[in-house]
């Protein structure tokens, strides 16, 4: 997992925006997320509107932070694309005599595919990390018993590798 992680980012590093925005997105639209709900709960006659407008607010921070990871994504992907064309113009006729069409097929289409869609997964777990820091962090100002509870849990869930 670590080797396809560090030859991934060796697509991604031509865009050092991209993670850090990642992250900046994922961490304020979860902030605004957070403090909606955190407001709806002891204020929900009086702050309604507020509410509203910070789930609005939270939405559309989500939209661009999905559109900057797949236009992060479609652009690594093509960059995967392109070394593999240009890879495999640097190849001697005789590998393409011995080749399958179908395998190079393979690899231009579904390998380069599979590469920016573990891409895709890995800045959307970016932003659901953000979005656990960030409840977190909600919930122990809230709570910090309750946090303390649930700090547990989800050390239990990422041990057992899942629900």
């Amino acid at each position: 997992m670590l080797k396809v992680l560090r030859d991934l980012a060796r697509f991604a590093r031509p865009y050092p925006w991209a993670l850090p925005s990642l992250v900046f997105l994922g961490l304020f639209a979860s902030l605004a997320e957070g403090f909606g709900i955190g407001l709806l709960i002891p204020l929900l006659a009086a702050l309604s509107l507020m509410i509203v407008a910070l789930i609005g607010v939270k939405t559309l921070v989500h939209a661009v932070d999905l559109k900057v990871a797949t236009a992060w994504v479609g652009r690594v992907a093509r960059d995967l694309r392109v070394a593999a064309s240009r890879q495999l113009l640097h190849v001697g006729y005789s590998w393409f005599a011995r080749s399958e069409q179908g395998y190079l097929l393979n690899v231009l289409d579904t390998q380069t595919y599979r590469a920016s869609d573990g891409l895709l997964w890995l800045a959307t777990t970016i932003t659901n990390l953000c979005t656990v820091v960030v409840f977190l962090a909600l919930l122990s100002v809230l709570s910090w018993q309750l946090a303390l509870v649930e700090h547990g849990q989800v050390e239990r869930l990422l041990r057992s590798g899942g629900p």
